[in-house]
């Protein structure tokens, strides 16, 4: 009968039944899952339950800890945040009865994962807490590959914590590894993020050194077209800040040219939006209305943040601007519209905070790694305390989350080519 179910399960991925449940079949069903993982998260899924099962009815400690690990990853790639924590919680938890380089490596890996979950949640302390564990354990190990991300990413939450010092000591240690390693791809990375800690904190001649540093390399794979693009506009918001507006035009254009040899369409509305913005302010209101109807025909291919959609808010003032009242004030409307539909977004957003809290209770978080049943649907009466303390810390949050949404977007874009199987 067992037989026959595996037959069953897999007759889709084209994989041989053997006569009895190895190690080295475990693995193989483990690369079947990888090959799924881009076409259907539903059969991958159901191979990894069955991987989990096998390599536990096996004593296959590798084998359960990955098939722990390819879950979390399918959860997270669901946005079933919660689950995918926990999942990768349980894989630590495995792993760490292994000191092979591959189980040390993957457990860093997933340390890393929960951490990130967890910045992008706010909770920024306790993210800290798991970059430090990771630092801890690739420094242990010397695993300088692992410590790229974590450092990268322990960055990017001292940052979003406003601890300056932090994040820039930490961007420096990422861009001293990478360095080291010739990692063109993260020696990128660095310098865009420290120029825009520099310039979040006020020194916009600091932040424009790195950017000109990216612009300027001689390493093929870090003067990309895209990466200068993007160091050409932050440059041009430096100058911004500072008001100096012809400054900020002329490297936004530089930013347009390169943007528009990859055509992407939320690289380029930022640039147009912030062009739009210039021309406005410098009274230059036929170019800003005609380079703002551009960036109004990529809107639809961007996140709801109010960096986007004030986009509107400048069509409307530059319509009123030329006598266009009727244009104004649809474009008006679309504005206030568009800042409702994001003031609610920060209310799920709270919530599902909340939500992803009460999940890791309910699963055991750092106490009952084991626990299946503890994962299940949140019952009526924590999702009614959830809302009861949502409606009490709603506008304390709301003001906390916008802090620091001006480049959070664009920085966290710069981590999805991170191969899953790069371990």
């Amino acid at each position: 009968m067992k037989i026959i179910l595996i037959t069953a399960l897999l007759s889709l991925s084209n994989i041989t039944v053997p006569p009895d449940i190895s190690d080295d079949y475990i693995d193989k069903l483990h690369g079947q899952v990888y090959e799924l993982l881009d076409t259907d998260l539903d059969s991958a899924m159901s191979v990894s339950e069955k991987t989990l099962q096998y390599s536990k009815d096996n004593d296959y400690i590798w084998g359960e800890g990955n098939s722990l690990f390819l879950k979390g990853y399918i959860f997270e790639q669901r946005n079933e945040l919660g689950k995918s924590m926990i999942q990768y919680l349980k894989a630590v938890s495995v792993l760490e009865k292994l000191d092979t380089y591959k189980a040390i490596n993957t457990r860093i890996k997933l340390i890393h994962n929960c951490g990130v979950i967890l910045k992008d949640h706010y909770w920024y302390e306790e993210a800290l807490e798991y970059f430090d564990k990771g630092i801890e354990l690739a420094n242990t190990h010397t695993l300088d590959k692992r410590l790229l991300e974590i450092y990268y990413n322990r960055s990017d939450a001292y940052r979003l914590q406003g601890s300056f010092d932090l994040a820039v000591q930490d961007a420096k240690a990422c861009l001293n590894i990478a360095k080291k390693q010739q990692h063109s791809l993260f020696i990128a990375r660095c310098w865009n993020i420290l120029g825009v800690a520099y310039m979040e904190f006020g020194d916009q001649e600091k932040a424009r050194g790195y950017y000109r540093k990216i612009i300027d390399s001689n390493i093929e794979k870090v003067a990309t077209t895209r990466n200068k693009g993007r160091a050409f506009h932050n440059l041009g918001m430096t100058y911004y800040l500072d008001s100096n507006y012809i400054e900020a035009e002329k490297y936004y254009l530089k930013a347009q040219a390169e943007k528009e040899k990859r055509n992407r369409s939320r690289e380029l509305f930022i640039t147009y939006t912030d062009l739009a913005g210039v021309y406005q302010i410098t009274g230059d209101f036929d170019r800003s209305l005609s380079i703002g109807k551009k960036a109004e025909g990529y809107y639809d291919d961007v996140l709801l943040l109010e960096k986007n959609y004030r986009l509107f808010h400048i069509l409307g003032e530059v319509s009123h601007s030329l006598g266009m009242t009727s244009e104004g004030v649809a474009h008006t409307r679309r504005y206030v519209g568009e800042n409702q539909k994001f003031l609610e977004k920060q209310k799920r957003i709270l919530h599902e905070k909340d939500r992803f809290k009460m999940e890791l209770v309910l699963a055991g978080y750092n106490q009952e790694l084991n626990s299946n049943e503890k994962i299940s649907n949140l019952s009526t009466w924590i999702i009614s305390i959830l809302i009861a303390i949502g409606v009490v810390l709603l506008f304390i949050r709301l003001k906390k989350l916008w802090l620091k949404r001006v480049l959070t977007s664009e920085l966290k874009d710069t981590m999805n080519d991170i191969d899953l199987k790069d371990l």
